[in-house]
């Protein structure tokens, strides 16, 4: 009951904008990576230089190397893998000059062994560099290289994973079907762990508790004339020390709804417009119609108009194309998942323009009356000659 209130309590804290520390997406498992920093002394690509040894000071920080890396390669054993990296290769991976076996249990790693750390074949970590591995954004193993042979027991975890068809390192975006999006989610905690609170940064708190994992599907609303909301799901082991917790965010963006107008009056799709040789149309998207990062204006032959954020384009006529029908499609999207697109196709008439209709019929007019004028000229001549 105790931990059952102090996890309402931290929940409640977070709802009032107190986050706990988060973390960068996974690749494979949970993210671990070796973080490489020279020797105070040492000079990158000078091998004549050399640092202070291991105990040496940390100096200029060299590069990551995470799960993924084309520096770092992954071996799956049974209960473990071997995790090893090339402290100093650029591009591939050349030796090993370092290696890990981690262990898991219920999907998270729970133990790390040292096993190599020292270049291969040199002396490379014992003279010019320092490593510190980090599990999940946390450092466990500081100045790695001092702890060969050493089994690291790591702290209890909890990860939130996204499904697997969302990269956990780009931004995670989901549509609404109206008004509200479904977000998936899978709960992960270590073994000493046995209940959590997750909070979805929307005024909800859910409890949970074994067993792990735990899928579950929640439901973000946004408000109205709102296109894009933005929230974070926390999720916090229910005891005092909050030694376990991790957070997720999540982009809500309301479907794309593709709104068109014309010389600023508002069209439907199937519509029949009848636009004026010579005249430049004015084509744009109405607003508050979801959330648009990309649109298409397209007429076969005519206009192709694509960009990010485009909200306009134009096209002009000709009197040739008067009389012709042309369909114009317009097409809206976002990168969102769900339905991220949406399109609607009108048919522009071409007519000419009231000037030329006006020309038109005055040139008609004059036309008739000169023909007119011809045969009456000569009903006279011919009343003349008989007259003679």
């Amino acid at each position: 009951m105790k931990n059952a209130r102090w996890c309402m309590l931290v929940a409640a804290v977070l709802l009032l904008g107190v986050s706990a520390s988060t973390r960068a997406g996974y690749i494979n498992y949970v993210p671990m990576e070796f973080d490489v920093y020279l020797q105070q002394g040492a000079i990158e690509g000078n091998t004549s230089v050399n640092g202070a040894g291991i105990a040496g000071p940390y100096g200029e920080f060299v590069r990551s190397i995470p799960l993924g890396s084309p520096l770092a390669r992954v071996t799956e054993y049974p209960d473990h893998i071997r995790f090893e990296a090339d402290d100093v290769a650029h591009g591939d991976m050349g030796d090993a000059d370092i290696a890990a076996d981690i262990y898991f249990m219920d999907g998270l790693p729970t133990k790390v062994t040292v096993v190599q750390g020292s270049g291969a074949g040199s002396q490379s970590a014992t003279w010019r560099y320092i490593y510190d591995f980090k599990v999940d954004g946390k450092l466990v193993v500081s100045r790695w290289q001092t702890h060969y042979g050493e089994t690291v027991y790591l702290p209890p975890m909890i990860v939130l994973r996204r499904p697997s068809t969302v990269p956990q390192w780009g931004t995670w975006a989901v549509n609404t079907q109206g008004s509200a999006a479904n977000v998936d989610l899978t709960i992960h905690a270590s073994p000493s762990l046995d209940t959590m609170a997750l909070v979805f940064g929307d005024g909800e708190i859910s409890n949970f508790a074994r067993p792990f994992p735990a899928t579950l599907t929640h439901s973000y609303t946004l408000p109205p004339g709102e296109n894009v909301g933005y929230f974070n799901l926390t999720a916090l082991a229910c005891n005092p020390d909050l030694a376990a917790n991790d957070e997720e965010s999540v982009t809500v963006l309301r479907g794309p709804d593709a709104a068109l107008r014309i010389d600023g009056s508002s069209v439907f799709g199937g519509d029949t417009i009848q636009v004026e040789a010579g005249h430049l149309v004015l084509l744009s998207l109405a607003d508050s119609q979801g959330y648009i990062e990309s649109a298409t204006f397209w007429i076969s032959g005519k206009l192709d108009s694509r960009g990010h954020d485009l909200r306009y384009a134009a096209v002009l006529f000709g009197e040739w194309d008067i009389g012709q029908t042309y369909p114009l499609t317009v097409t809206v999207s976002n990168t969102g998942l769900g339905v991220n697109s949406d399109s609607m196709t009108v048919d522009l008439l071409v007519v000419p323009e009231p000037a030329t209709l006006g020309l038109l019929a005055v040139a008609a007019c004059c036309l008739v009356r000169r023909r007119r004028g011809c045969k009456h000229e000569a009903s006279w001549r011919w009343s003349r000659l008989d007259k003679s």
